[in-house]
């Protein structure tokens, strides 16, 4: 918060932990400010008032995610509860489609702002233009901003959750794929079963936009740039990184989880007849490579929170900035 302590002098009323203040707050006072000031302090404040209400919409959007991360894979989860993931994911897709609506015009504000604010204008036009201190801070902050990496961060958990699903709804039917054959033994169809992964193996073998975190399934990116993503999402390039049919590159969830389990199965079809201790030392094995999907689902939820946490600091400072100018500038205007 190194902004805000330099603004001390200007230091907006401490906002509630949702941050709604600088968004409700912001609004009216740059309105009634900008009526009385010349031509550069309007256009300022217009694509303030702009891209801080651009701001403040994908920020409720990813809000009503970190809400859901903490039922679905929180600490108070205890572990994934998948009794949440419905509800997460209707939240990643309604974040999804704020990034599409909102973000091009909190972009183009955003840009406008900065190029304005970097000029530091003192027009002399009114008392209440001369804030070009104001304003650095402001350009300032803007430059310091995070760019797309919510978003990023949310587009992975999007897909590893859906992974998740995936595997649970082949667990959940492995009960109909084992069965009793007497004391000692029993019948498998891990022939069934190995399809069912194999199956879900190819998916992402062969990808679609919805399985995809980065790139496109073709027409996509290049490798340099799928290793930087996988980078800067802490995922293992030589598991994420696909290259597509036509030799772009896109990056996907890490399968090598459920390489490993369909490595595993024992040979055989359907109705193999195995001991329970062979069944029970195999089906561990298979848990134990379950945890670890579940591990990285959870891992994802933690580095998107921690992401939505400085992006939440970084809105809650723009939004105290953008308070105390408009309070400066009213100040300005009883003059």
């Amino acid at each position: 918060m190194e902004i805000i302590q330099k603004y001390s002098s200007l230091a907006a009323p401490a906002m509630d932990d949702a941050g709604k203040a600088g968004r409700n707050a912001a609004a009216a006072p740059l309105d009634a400010a900008g009526e009385g000031m010349g031509a550069a302090g309007k256009t300022r404040f217009e694509a303030t008032r702009d891209w801080h209400d651009a701001l403040a919409k994908r920020r409720d959007a990813h809000l009503a995610v970190r809400n859901q991360v903490e039922k679905a894979l929180g600490r108070a989860a205890g572990g994934v509860d998948d009794r949440h993931l419905g509800a997460l994911c209707e939240s990643l897709a309604g974040a999804a489609l704020s990034q599409r609506l909102d973000q091009p015009r909190e972009q183009a504000a955003r840009g406008e702002l900065a190029n304005l604010s970097s000029r530091n204008i003192r027009s002399g036009e009114n008392p209440a233009d001369d804030l070009a201190d104001a304003w650095k801070i402001l350009a300032d902050a803007i430059e310091a901003s995070e760019n797309g990496d919510l978003n990023d961060q949310a587009t992975a958990l999007d897909r590893y959750t859906k992974l998740y699903q995936s595997l649970s709804d082949i667990l959940a039917k492995l009960g109909t794929w084992v069965r009793a054959d007497d004391d000692n033994y029993m019948r498998v169809d891990f022939g069934s079963l190995k399809s069912a992964l194999q199956n879900l193996l190819n998916e992402y073998r062969n990808p679609t936009q919805d399985q995809v975190i980065a790139g496109a399934p073709s027409g996509g990116i290049t490798e340099k740039e799928a290793k930087a993503i996988c980078d800067r999402l802490k995922l293992d390039p030589g598991q994420c990184c696909h290259r597509n049919t036509d030799g772009t590159y896109c990056v996907i969830p890490d399968m090598s989880q459920v390489e490993k389990m369909i490595e595993a199965l024992p040979s055989g079809g359907n109705n193999e007849k195995i001991s329970i201790a062979s069944y029970n030392a195999w089906k561990a094995g298979f848990d134990s490579q379950m945890s670890r999907v579940e591990d990285a689902l959870q891992t994802r939820g933690q580095r998107y929170s921690n992401c939505y946490s400085r992006f939440e600091n970084f809105y809650k400072t723009v939004s105290a900035i953008i308070d105390s100018m408009a309070n400066m500038a009213r100040q300005c205007l009883q003059f």
